[in-house]
């Protein structure tokens, strides 16, 4: 039995058919326990490994006159969709039973982003929206260095309100076949009840809304208001909800630190010496110049007590910080939330992807312009080991210098055991430039390469996650 997420090979036999005389007895039961139309069976996920190796299933496909397994998935679906049409009950599942041909009359659930949402309307069929970006509850919506363990990712309450059901690109009548969205909170992270209300409120007041009333109407600075008031009746209800709304975010740019509340009307105070904030604290007015290196603290107060949890972030000042690089591959899913996120003086943390600048099966090689021949005697890096999620440790580190840009010279190199990384964790390296004066400096950072065979991901290019090139 499994104790944590994953995708196991271990899938029902399509070729048998007592496969589907048992799927037939589970779902007459779940019918008379269930009255409503609509009967989810998944369909999401499902390694094709099996299948391919399974006579059954082989001459199921031949018999069948399939061409491969996502035809074979097709098929299943629409046998599970037949059996549920007798009982006068429709068929919903994940946007992977697009695969290989969608049955007549099910109803697409698109969760990996919209195009699944899309195929379905264009082909005549409903669709129910819920992306990871936007609809996944299970995601972190705090500062994880300071919230209960979550799966990971990040979808704050903004994020949650921003969120257009309706995909661009369809005609009116197309339109019409999405049937709306819905949030969703798995719980492999949650052990109580009460912290599966505090990952779903108060987003799902803020999906309820997308969802009840028409776009033109929407408008965030509004529901900031309004939803303040929501909150007294949730406590009312002895709901246990999120006060991330109640978060500080910080921007650092130039060397100075802009703080902002999700309503301008709330109090910000702040320290920069370690401690925690308090009301006897400086008020937040106008940017707070970073001259060191700096652990900035800060949160929202009423008039008498804080109404959420402290911020605290840590601001790095080194030759670097602040300046702008080139890169031969950008990346598109995990840019750092900056444009220079490896540059940007702000180290990221284990339990957030979105901090850490990764690519895919790819070297990351940011080209630092210093703007004149600077000296610096060390650079260092942290990157991320996390083979569970695909994210492997650099197979070497190289460090090189130019006058002009164009002609490099090797400064310091640094190889890579993935062996000897087991736990996943932030690790940091230093490399020593002892005498180095350059103008332009690059980092190369060499990816890993394929996964090994019997690990999670095996076959697939690795992840390479890096963050905050310091010079010193």
């Amino acid at each position: 039995v499994a104790t944590k997420w994953g995708v196991f090979d271990d899938v029902f036999c399509a070729g048998n058919d007592k496969t589907f005389h048992f799927l037939d007895d589970v779902l007459a039961e779940i019918v008379e326990l269930f009255p409503g139309q609509y009967i989810h069976i998944g369909g999401d996920e499902c390694p094709k490994a099996r299948w391919n190796a399974c006579e059954k299933c082989k001459k199921r496909m031949k018999d069948e006159g399939l061409k491969d397994a996502h035809e074979l998935q097709s098929y299943f679906i629409r046998r599970i969709e037949k059996l549920l049409a007798v009982r006068n009950r429709k068929l919903i599942g994940w946007d992977e039973i697009l695969e290989g041909g969608l049955a007549p009359t099910a109803t697409v659930m698109s969760w990996r982003g919209t195009e699944g949402g899309i195929a379905a309307a264009k082909a005549g069929n409903n669709a129910i929206m819920t992306p990871g970006s936007h609809c996944y509850f299970d995601h972190y919506q705090s500062d994880p260095a300071i919230e209960p363990l979550a799966i990971g990712g990040f979808t704050s309450l903004e994020k949650v309100y921003s969120y257009e059901p309706i995909p661009d690109g369809l005609t009116p009548d197309q339109a019409k076949r999405i049937l709306g969205a819905q949030g969703n909170v798995w719980t492999e992270y949650m052990s109580k009840s009460e912290q599966v209300e505090y990952m779903a409120f108060p987003r799902a007041c803020a999906l309820a809304e997308v969802v009840w009333s028409n776009k033109e109407r929407r408008n965030w600075t509004d529901f900031t208001r309004r939803i303040q008031q929501h909150f007294n009746r949730l406590d009312a209800s002895g709901v246990k909800f999120s006060k991330s709304f109640y978060d500080v975010t910080a921007s650092f740019s130039n060397n100075k630190v802009t703080l902002k509340a999700n309503d301008p009307a709330l109090e910000i105070r702040y320290t920069t010496d370690g401690k925690p904030p308090s009301l006897n604290s400086p008020k937040y007015l106008s940017p707070i110049p970073i001259t060191k290196t700096t652990t900035l603290k800060a949160a929202v107060f009423s008039r008498v007590r804080p109404l959420g949890k402290s911020m605290a972030v840590q601001y790095l000042l080194h030759k670097a910080t602040g300046l702008k690089y080139n890169m031969t591959v950008k990346p598109e899913q995990y840019t750092g939330g900056d444009e220079y996120a490896l540059t940007n003086g702000i180290t990221g943390i284990i339990k957030l992807w979105k901090n850490w600048v990764g690519l895919q099966g790819k070297d990351l090689d940011p080209l630092i312009d210093f703007g004149q021949p600077t000296a610096f005697t060390k650079i260092s890096f942290n990157f991320v080991n996390a083979k569970g999620s695909w994210i492997w440790p650099p197979k070497n580190v190289e460090v090189l210098g130019s006058e002009d840009g164009t002609n490099f010279k090797s400064l310091a190199t640094k190889s890579f055991n993935a062996d000897d990384y087991q736990a996943e964790a932030v690790e940091t390296v230093n490399l020593d430039t002892p005498g180095a004066k350059y103008r332009f400096l690059k980092v190369v950072v060499r990816h890993h390469g394929v996964i090994p065979k019997g690990e999670a991901g095996e076959n697939n290019p690795a992840w390479l996650f890096v963050d905050e090139i310091t010079v010193e």
